[in-house]
């Protein structure tokens, strides 16, 4: 609008110029006319006039007064502009030849000039009908914008300045700041993440620098602007998405803070005491992991409570021959020593110091280093208190005979491993014994008696299994359930009740009619899915390509043989300092349930096993093992859920092939995602004397040192 007012006064000035230079020349051309009327000789009183020559007013060669002037010329070559069609080249003559980058300093003036060029130099229906022939949507091109509108969009949208809103924020986002998020530990931990990958991988996706400060508990943060502001809208969402599981024990025992630590960073959930004892409180951001921490603390209390079961026995070698050649004040010395696991020690185990009762070995002594025969009259059997006691005895007063006197049929398992000390230093590392000193060993089990010791046994598989051959495999997915009852006080003497549920997966051709196992070669360190559907290399050439239709009629599928056992076991556990492994066995008085017996939530699960193993529908997704059983009136609480490879192995010394076997099994955990290696010696009779007395040499010769066997 100023434009238009503006290019108005100036043409009523030059129509005002032209019209006082008209009169002007009118005016000359009178007095010119004049000046040839007048007479010649005329004189005055002075004397003889002097006769002027007359001032005629020129007009230049080849131009008429009806011509126009410059002036004219530009009103009139002003107003063909504003009536000619307008044309995008016109506007593209105000177009900067090249880019201004928009970091510079100069870029703010550069754009206003541009801008206030456009402004002058065209109208607001020019500036409109130019964004319509750029071919603009019709909000940039709507009536009612302004005149600064439309040529922001043309500066902008077609000849690509970014904006000054643009460019001012992006030149704040680059101001460096520092921000502190005040946080509590759930979500501290959910941010950090199990490992602290989480902390790490917010750093590096906004480019911030990141530290948590414990007093108070705060995560401070410093980078650009921008980046920070993105920052704390990924940590509002994280705070505001938390959920929480709230539940009780059965035990009633709050956990240790070790072991909350454990669980948390094994499933990436926030695990802590709550409230009364035995109350947990889990904090996760999606329900998956909630549900995996739900299930290991109460397993981790489940096994706890199997820590204080069972009873504990102690071997003490015979006294040392009277011909030593170095006699010795005591023929034994024991200590408390720090243990270093070759393998990792299960999750549930306190890592910050594990100890465990060994011998202090006279190197000068003669037949003092060389271990005797274990269990074979060579030693004998002691329990906390001193008591002498017989090993089969311990174990067959466990169950009452049969009505016809006969001792009823048990199966006995002999498990290879460590008894271990934990720690009395909570979570710090700790390598000084809770024992200082080498005693004799009967002040070792005083204290142990008197300090209430409870140990741990930690499976593990002994040296002389490195070596053996390979023998009859398997491939099982495996259950097993405690009974359990928090108002019922642990007893040695007690008996608990367990439920074992194993599938066994094989494989079968559908022509040749036959059933094998999995092969060996089934990768170990996948979940379940991929041990069934895994193929060794003796499978891969058999799948190959070939021309004979006997041989590509053959399909293999995956078959299912489940087997539930319950039953009543009791846990002896024997601590054998002289030697490099101590012993757990477990006398079980089973019964086969047939699958109509079932409780029926292990009914439907492997039902949907089934389902999922044998690919039916491809949609489904691996079932979760139930967490509680009730039968007969008795409460199970799930203590492992594994797949299992195992190897089986014969004596030969035996009477039956299958009197006594070795079992090696390789067990990958479901649900904490670990993996170790177990050896078993397991018998199912202990009513005849040379099956006993075979199974105890077995048990003699997996507990040895390898000099010892040599």
């Amino acid at each position: 609008m100023g434009s238009l007012v503006v290019r108005a006064t100036l043409q009523r000035q030059l129509q005002a110029s032209i019209l006082y230079h008209s009169k002007c020349c009118t005016r000359a051309r009178l007095n010119a006319t004049l000046s040839l009327a007048r007479p010649s000789n005329e004189t005055t009183e002075a004397g003889p006039s002097m006769v002027e020559e007359p001032s005629t007013f020129e007009i230049p060669f080849g131009r008429s007064l009806l011509d126009q002037t410059k002036v004219e010329e530009h009103l009139s070559a002003i107003q063909a502009t504003q009536e000619a069609p307008l044309d995008l080249k016109d506007l593209e003559y105000y177009r900067p030849k090249g880019p201004c980058d928009p970091n510079s300093v100069q870029y703010e003036r550069q754009y206003k000039a541009l801008l206030d060029g456009l402004l002058h130099s065209f109208s607001k229906k020019q500036l409109r009908r130019c964004c319509q022939l750029y071919g603009m949507d019709s909000k940039s091109t709507a009536a009612s914008r302004t005149k600064k509108e439309y040529a922001r969009a043309i500066v902008e949208k077609e000849w690509g300045w970014p904006s000054l809103h643009q460019v001012r924020q992006k030149q704040q986002a680059w101001v460096q700041e520092t921000r502190s998020f005040p946080l509590d530990p759930r979500q501290s931990f959910i941010i950090l993440g199990k490992d602290g990958s989480d902390l790490l991988s917010l750093s590096a996706k906004y480019d911030v620098h990141m530290t948590l400060s414990s007093n108070p508990l705060s995560l401070n943060a410093s980078g650009r602007r921008g980046s920070l502001e993105k920052l704390t809208e990924r940590i509002n969402s994280i705070t505001a998405n938390v959920q929480e599981n709230i539940f009780d024990l059965p035990s009633r025992t709050p956990l240790s803070s070790s072991l909350l630590q454990r669980i948390s960073r094994l499933t990436g959930a926030f695990v802590e005491n709550f409230g009364k004892p035995g109350t947990i409180r889990i904090s996760a951001l999606d329900e998956r992991a909630l549900a995996i921490a739900r299930r290991l603390a109460l397993r981790t209390s489940q096994e706890a409570r199997g820590h204080q079961e069972g009873c504990l026995l102690a071997y003490i070698p015979p006294t040392p021959p009277n011909d030593t050649p170095a006699p010795i004040s005591f023929p034994y010395a024991y200590s408390v020593y720090p243990f270093l696991a070759s393998r990792p020690l299960p999750w549930s185990i306190i890592t910050n110091g594990t100890f465990r009762v060994r011998r202090v070995y006279e190197w000068l002594a003669k037949g003092i280093s060389r271990s005797t025969g274990l269990f074979l009259s060579d030693g004998s059997l002691m329990t906390l208190t001193g008591e002498s006691v017989d090993i089969k005895s311990v174990l067959s007063n466990a169950f009452p005979v049969l009505s016809n006197g006969e001792p009823a049929p048990v199966t006995i398992t002999a498990s290879l491993g460590h008894l271990l000390v934990p720690s009395s230093t909570g979570g710090r590392a700790n390598i000084l014994p809770p024992l200082k000193g080498s005693w004799q060993f009967s002040k070792i089990l005083d204290w142990w008696r008197n300090h209430s010791v409870q140990p741990a046994f930690v499976p593990s598989r002994p040296d002389a299994v490195f070596t053996a051959s390979q023998g009859e495999q398997k491939v099982l997915h495996r259950l097993i359930y405690h009974s359990f009852d928090p108002t019922q006080q642990n007893s040695d003497t007690r008996c608990r009740k367990a439920i074992k549920f194993e599938v066994l997966l094989k494989e079968h051709k559908t022509t040749g009619e036959r059933e094998t196992h999995l092969p060996s070669t089934v990768p170990m360190a996948e979940p379940p899915e991929e041990l069934v559907l895994s193929a060794g290399p003796e499978d891969v050439e058999g799948l190959q390509a070939t021309d004979d239709p006997a041989e590509t009629s053959v399909r293999r599928e995956i078959v299912l043989d489940p087997e539930c056992i319950i039953g009543e076991e009791k846990v002896v556990n024997v601590m054998i300092p002289d030697r490099p492994m101590d012993m757990q066995l477990t006398v079980t008085l089973p019964t086969v349930l047939a699958s109509d017996k079932w409780p029926a939530p292990l009914q439907q699960y492997f039902t949907s096993l089934r389902d999922f193993l044998t690919l039916k529908d491809p949609s489904i997704v691996q079932p979760d093992s139930p967490l509680t059983l009730f039968f007969e009136g008795d409460n199970y609480l799930l203590r492992s859920s594994s797949s299992v490879r195992q190897t089986i192995e014969y004596l030969s010394e035996a009477e039956s092939a299958d009197d006594i076997s070795i079992l090696t099994e390789q067990i990958l955990d479901l649900e904490s995602d670990q993996q170790s290696t177990i050896c078993k010696v397991v018998t199912h009779t202990m009513a005849v004397d040379a099956t006993w007395n075979t199974f105890l040499t077995a048990c003699d010769r997996m507990t040895a040192n390898r000099k010892d066997l040599s």
